[in-house]
C-alpha cells in the first residue's frame, strides 16, 4: 500500500481554530510588551496580549493574526511558522481562507536591501502567492508602492 502526503490534509482542527482566534486577537497581540505595557499591567490591570503555550501554534497564531490585519506580509515574518513545521502550501491555504473572510488576499512580498525597495515574492520561493491587484494611480514622490511589480 502506498500512502501519499499529498491528498492528506496538514492542517488540522486545532490550527483552524488558531487561525479564527487570531482574528480576535488584534494587531497589538504579535508585539513584545514594553515597559510601559508591564507598568500598565501591574498598576491598572490592563490584560497581557494572548500568547499560547505551545511554541508551534504560536508561531501559526502570529502569521495569523498579520495576514487577518495587514495587507502585506513580509516573507521574513513567514519563516516562524515555517521553522515550527508549517509548509508553504498550508500558509497559502490559510491566506486564501482568510481571503474568502476579508474580501481580498493579504500577499507576501519580499524585502530587498534598500528599505524603500519591496518586491511580490517570487513564485519559485513562495509557489503561487494570492496577489493584490497593483494600485492604478503612481504613488506620491515617484516612488514604487510595494504592490506594484518592477519591471527590472
Amino acid at each position: 500500500m502506498i500512502f501519499t502526503t499529498a491528498c492528506a490534509p496538514s492542517l488540522t482542527a486545532l490550527d483552524w481554530k488558531v487561525v479564527d482566534m487570531a482574528r480576535l486577537d488584534g494587531r497589538r497581540s504579535i508585539a513584545e510588551p514594553g515597559q510601559i505595557a508591564r507598568l500598565a499591567r501591574v498598576l491598572f490591570g490592563v490584560p497581557a496580549a494572548p500568547r499560547l503555550a505551545n511554541r508551534r501554534l504560536e508561531a501559526l497564531r502570529r502569521f495569523c493574526v498579520r495576514a487577518w490585519y495587514w495587507k502585506l506580509i513580509r516573507a521574513d515574518d513567514t519563516r516562524p511558522a515555517i521553522d515550527a513545521g508549517y509548509a508553504m502550501p498550508d500558509l497559502l491555504e490559510i491566506l486564501g481562507h482568510i481571503a474568502h473572510q476579508r474580501g481580498f488576499a493579504p500577499r507576501i512580498i519580499e524585502h530587498t536591501h534598500s528599505n524603500r525597495d519591496w518586491k511580490a515574492a517570487s513564485p519559485n520561493s513562495l509557489l503561487s502567492s494570492p496577489a493584490l491587484p497593483a494600485p492604478r494611480h503612481p504613488s506620491p514622490r515617484g516612488q514604487s508602492h510595494p504592490n506594484q511589480e518592477s519591471d527590472q
